[in-house]
């Protein structure tokens, strides 16, 4: 997917393309002989180093490793918005990878094919961020942003590029970045409420409390993870007396 991401927590990429410690956490094979594994990390504590102090502290706090690649990820939250625009009544599927722009094509049943460009990322608080470049072509921002605790609770924003354009951070036009659109993880719900679970396409979004509105928003979905997981320990505790 075509990405850009400052501080990039989940897909191990900083802003210049350097890997970061959750990259090395990825990329470690134990199985690889010693003398490998020692060139290995001494060449990944090199770039390491070259990432800014802010960026590997937000990297060492990232998100638990997790039993599939950032690839693998990326390809799995495009085809979860496929699927989610067909079952909503618009035909949609991937397209292949590296291609420009966008990452899935859907076709509604009353108007043009709509491009749609799909970021994924795992929740994170404080300065991690999920944006695209401004000459990017698309017609529609998805966002599907995981739980940390559980890959299965997740919450999906797809915004009209317009929209996500009016609300991106922006740097200044005379800096190597001003082509960057980007906005804060923990900030998403804010700006993007009313886009939360948009599967319709609908330009203005869905009206809050309503059914195809779908859940609260993530942390409404943490809450009900950590609710279950309760329930679970009281009933196994309840099994053993």
């Amino acid at each position: 997917m075509a990405d850009i991401f400052h501080v990039q927590t989940d897909r191990g990429l900083s802003s210049s393309g350097l890997q970061t410690i959750s990259d090395i956490q990825l990329d470690f094979h134990p199985w690889k002989s010693g003398a490998a594994v020692t060139d290995r990390m001494n060449m990944d504590v090199t770039m390491l180093e070259e990432v800014p102090k802010e960026q590997r502290t937000r990297a060492a706090g990232a998100s638990p490793a997790r039993s599939f690649t950032t690839k693998q990820m990326g390809d799995a939250c495009e085809m979860l918005i496929a699927a989610e625009l067909t079952l909503a009544g618009i035909p949609a599927l991937k397209v292949p990878d590296n291609w420009p722009h966008y990452d899935v094509i859907a076709q509604p049943p009353d108007g043009p094919a709509q491009r749609i460009s799909v970021k994924s990322r795992t929740f994170s608080r404080g300065p991690a961020y999920v944006g695209y470049q401004e000459p990017d072509q698309f017609d529609w921002l998805a966002i599907v942003v995981l739980a940390p605790e559980s890959s299965s609770v997740r919450t999906v924003y797809l915004v009209p590029r317009e929209e996500a354009g009016r609300v991106a951070r922006r740097d200044k036009p005379t800096s190597r970045t001003a082509n960057e659109r980007y906005f804060r993880i923990d900030q998403l719900e804010g700006l993007f409420a009313r886009y939360r679970d948009n599967f319709a396409l609908r330009p203005a979004g869905v009206a809050p409390g309503s059914a195809s509105a779908g859940d609260a928003g993530l942390e409404t979905c943490r809450l009900r993870l950590h609710s279950r997981r309760s329930k679970a320990g009281a009933m196994h505790r309840s099994e053993r007396a």
